[in-house]
Parts: C-alpha cells; sequence; structure tokens
C-alpha cells in the first residue's frame, strides 16, 4: 500500500493510500475524485502533475516504475493546471480591427 502526502505549492495537503500496481492515471482519477472543495477545480486527471524525486510522473506508468517505497509515507508534489479561461475579444469594432503601430 502507498501511503502518500500531496503537497501544493502553498503547502497545503491532501493525503491518499493507493494499491500496489496503481498506475499515476489512476490516481490522479482518485484524486480528482476527491478534490478538495477550497481549491480551484480541475476538470480531470490530464490537469494535475504528480511529481516525485524532481520527475513529473507519466500517466502510463506505476508508483513502482519510480521506485516509490511500499508502507512508507512520503510526500509528493501536486501541481494542477487550472482550466483555461475562454478569452474573446470584448469589442471587434473596426476602430481595433485598424490600429497599427507607427514608427518614428
Amino acid at each position: 500500500m502507498y501511503e502518500i502526502k500531496f503537497m501544493f505549492a502553498d503547502a497545503k495537503t491532501m493525503e491518499d493510500s493507493f494499491e500496489s500496481g496503481c498506475s499515476i492515471q489512476s490516481a490522479k482519477a482518485k484524486l480528482v475524485s476527491k478534490w478538495p472543495a477550497d481549491r480551484d477545480p480541475v476538470s480531470g486527471p490530464d490537469d494535475l502533475k504528480l511529481i516525485y524525486n524532481g520527475k513529473i510522473l507519466e500517466n502510463n506508468k506505476t508508483f513502482e516504475d519510480y521506485k516509490v517505497p511500499l508502507n512508507n509515507q512520503i510526500i509528493m508534489h501536486i501541481q494542477p493546471r487550472l482550466a483555461a479561461v475562454n478569452k474573446t475579444p470584448a469589442s471587434t469594432s473596426q476602430e481595433h480591427v485598424n490600429k497599427c503601430c507607427i514608427i518614428c
């Protein structure tokens, strides 16, 4: 059993445990399902980066692939990628379209 404490950039943490053989993708999915309400939401597992020993963990690998020790609590860093904000121009008037730079 993997006992992992995930640390955010602001030093707040969340803890969870995972079975041996668990893929990184499955671990991320479990974290998303238990995502703290006081955090900005993430849309899915691909919005999370897990970092262990300075390496970003790849979804198709397991904790064993990264030599994460069993039966010891370890710390990993978690970095959520916030959902992109849909930025559309506030105005598409001709005034904005025809602006250009003049170099003197």
